[in-house]
């Protein structure tokens, strides 16, 4: 039996807000109409709909679509729904696949297992059972994808981290026969910024040198991360130095508004990498707006600790606030890698901690957590270890 006008399109727009999986393309297959309008109506919702009543036309909407979700019944007018599966496999397609049926067989849970089937939909099915099971359904396949972002990303890694070693190493041989030399020109102005800059590029190829190093004990899936307790304001401090030629070509002011007895127990060359990262993407965004600032702040609340990174900016739309932390997605355009906030996010996550866009502030604002097991508040000693 087919349902009327063979294969159709369902594209709904609402005003929620946009989630993770909105814009997911989603596969039906099922020759029943009433089960058909009662799909249409649960998973409309979801993304946008292909529904197809018949093999042939599930296939060439396979062939003509990226799609992130199948639903299709088993048994079919012209084949079975594992004809479908069959067909998807060869194509290659990563779509999560979810099967109806009324008749579970023994058989059938087996085919299930070869062919990575998520999830059987028993008929007569209950509404709430199909809402949480495409819900589950895409989640897995928006996982799948970030994890398959981050491989890509991971292969282009170890090419960089192997082709940029040498002119690293050229770098610093040069500053070492600059340190070598009178830059101070009897402390003329010229002579005494030449000594700043080559610090400056020391320090700078010393930072990039130690990612290069961390970058090859992740591509190792190596577990051991160094760590250290020092002040925060210093770590701070820090950053600000290697954003400050950036703040002043564009006329921007960094404020630190930071006590100095805060400490914490981290690496420290990851936990520079996230403030530079935070500072630098703050710069850019206020780069265009007539005032330019980024305000630094840090404290300690009942054993936690929280850094805030705010600038002049009005705020991001509440619908990219979990978008920005995907892999490869920037606001940016092609001035953008998409690296920048996932990476902090995976420092931070390894520390314990978190990292998140404060959605109650009237600026701009990005506020990192530590867990109180490694920060901790001290006038006199060392900061607790975690």
């Amino acid at each position: 039996m087919s349902a009327p006008g063979g294969v159709f399109t369902v594209m709904e727009f609402n005003n929620r807000s946009t989630s993770a999986h909105e814009s997911h393309q989603i596969l039906v297959l099922e020759d029943d109409p009433s089960i058909i309008r009662s799909l249409k109506v649960l998973l409309s919702k979801h993304g946008n709909l292909t529904i197809t009543s018949s093999l042939a036309e599930a296939k060439q909407a396979l062939l003509d679509n990226d799609f992130a979700l199948i639903v299709t019944d088993y048994n079919l007018p012209d084949g079975t729904g594992m004809d479908l599966i069959l067909a998807k496999e060869k194509l290659g397609s990563e779509a999560v696949l979810i099967m109806m049926t009324a008749f579970g067989s023994k058989e059938l849970i087996i085919q299930a297992i070869e062919h990575q089937i998520f999830r059987f939909i028993e008929k007569p099915f209950q509404p709430s059972k199909v809402d949480a099971v495409v819900e589950e359904g895409l989640r897995k396949y928006a996982e799948s994808k970030n994890l398959k972002s981050f491989a890509s990303v991971g292969r282009v890694s170890s090419e960089l981290i192997h082709e940029i070693s040498n002119p690293l190493s050229i770098i610093s041989l040069r500053l070492t026969r600059l340190k070598s030399l009178d830059l101070s020109n009897e402390g003329s102005k010229e002579g005494e910024e030449l000594q700043y800059s080559v610090q400056a590029m020391e320090r700078s190829t010393k930072k990039i040198i130690g990612l290069t190093h961390h970058a090859k004990s992740n591509l190792r899936n190596s577990k051991r991360v160094s760590c250290e307790t020092f002040l925060i304001l210093d770590a701070v401090k820090s950053a600000v130095e290697d954003c400050a030629t950036k703040a002043t070509s564009i006329g921007a002011k960094i404020e630190v508004l930071i006590e100095n007895s805060i400490q914490v127990w981290a690496n420290k060359l990851q936990f520079d990498q996230v403030l530079v990262n935070l500072i630098s993407n703050a710069l850019d965004a206020v780069s265009g707006l007539d005032e330019k600032w980024v305000r630094i702040k840090a404290a300690i609340n009942e054993g936690e600790m929280t850094i805030s990174v705010t600038d002049s900016g009005k705020g991001i739309p509440k619908d990219l606030h979990e978008k920005l932390f995907l892999p490869l997605y920037t606001t940016k355009g092609k001035d953008g890698s998409g690296l920048g906030l996932p990476i902090c996010k995976q420092i931070l996550e390894s520390h314990g901690g978190s990292i998140f866009v404060d959605a109650n502030a009237s600026n701009t604002c990005f506020v990192i957590r530590l867990p109180s097991q490694t920060a901790a508040k001290t006038k006199d000693g060392p900061a607790l270890a975690g």
